[in-house]
């Protein structure tokens, strides 16, 4: 009794030799299309974090304000979410600063630029500020 399978019984060594080879030559190209296909994905991955990335644009001597996170219980939700303006003093890293009061004493902390705003004065207020 013979049981031999068709993958067997049809092997053929000069030909499975000719593909080893040719799967040898081929496998130069293979990583080098393995390697562009890599850095596509990085460059996409890196396209993504930085449409999420808001640039902040916050520099020494800009005017911020900076997010409450006491709450007020009198006032409850309407209390103001931002206090200030501040004006930065130091940039400490690439998102971290330094701030002052508008009068010039030093605030202790530093703050991220994820915890900062940059304060715009609306012409309203400026009216408002000019008849008083």
């Amino acid at each position: 009794m013979n049981f031999s399978s068709y993958r067997v019984a049809h092997y053929d060594s000069v030909d499975d030799d000719q593909t080893r080879v040719d799967e040898l030559d081929l496998a130069d190209e293979k990583r080098k299309v393995a390697a562009m296909r890599l850095e596509r994905m990085k460059r996409q991955v890196a396209q993504y974090y930085d449409k999420k990335m808001c640039p902040h644009g916050i520099t020494v001597g800009a005017q911020v304000l900076k997010r409450d996170f006491r709450s007020n219980s009198r006032e409850g939700k309407l209390a103001p979410k931002w206090k200030g303006p501040y004006r930065v003093r130091v940039v400490v890293g690439a998102r971290t600063f330094k701030l002052e009061h508008p009068d010039g004493k030093v605030v202790k902390r530093t703050w991220n630029a994820q915890n900062l705003r940059l304060y715009q004065q609306s012409c309203a207020r400026l009216r408002l500020i000019a008849r008083i």
